[in-house]
């Protein structure tokens, strides 16, 4: 085993010392600061890139929340980077792109993460409503039944689905996948039940 420098000795027994003089919610930062960093001095660069990939999926989740997308999106790529197995980074770099209107890059984001993650109901969910916005009715249809499939209470699902089947002229099959939504808890869906459904 590799043994750390004596710097590094010195940084976690300072930071010990310093982390029993600050608040409490300081120490989370503290042990993530070491755990992190000694897998650095340990040699363990496998396990340090995977964290350090984290950390830009943190700040890009703050960005994409100031609605920042373009620079969320850079954050998300230098964490795929470092982690191209990371399902969740291609989702939300998916969804910020959708944001920005850059469909087709959402698309192969969102097909990225099935790709990656096959269970993942809500990747389905938000290409249905990518290919939706692309005018690509079927397409989002073909998503949302995935999403279903996967997760059979998924009210969203239901309700985008009836959306997209009133565009094709299919009024009843919308009207039913409404009355589920609303059934699951979706108060959205009565208005276009009351709407499109007498």
């Amino acid at each position: 085993m590799k043994k750390p420098p004596l710097l590094f000795i010195f940084l976690l027994i300072g930071l010990n010392l310093y982390s029993q003089t600050i608040p409490m919610e300081r120490d989370g930062f503290l042990d993530y600061f070491i755990s992190r960093n000694s897998k650095l001095c340990f040699g363990d660069f496998s396990e340090a890139i995977q964290d350090y990939s984290e950390v830009y999926f943190g700040r890009s989740i703050a960005k994409a929340d100031l609605n920042d997308y373009q620079k969320a999106i850079e954050d998300y790529s230098k964490a795929i980077e470092l982690n191209p197995k990371d399902s969740e980074a291609y989702f939300n770099r998916g969804n910020a792109k959708a944001n920005l209107n850059d469909y087709q890059g959402a698309i192969q984001d969102f097909s990225k993460a099935i790709e990656l993650n096959p269970k993942d109901s809500d990747a389905y969910l938000n290409r249905g409503a990518v290919k939706f916005d692309l005018n690509d009715y079927s397409g989002a249809i073909q998503d949302y039944n995935k999403a279903i499939e996967l997760n059979p209470d998924y009210s969203d699902a239901y309700f985008n689905r009836g959306v997209a089947k009133i565009q094709l002229d299919d009024k009843n099959g919308a009207c039913l996948d409404w009355h589920k939504a609303y059934e699951l808890g979706d108060s959205d869906a009565y208005d276009l039940i009351n709407t499109y459904c007498k």
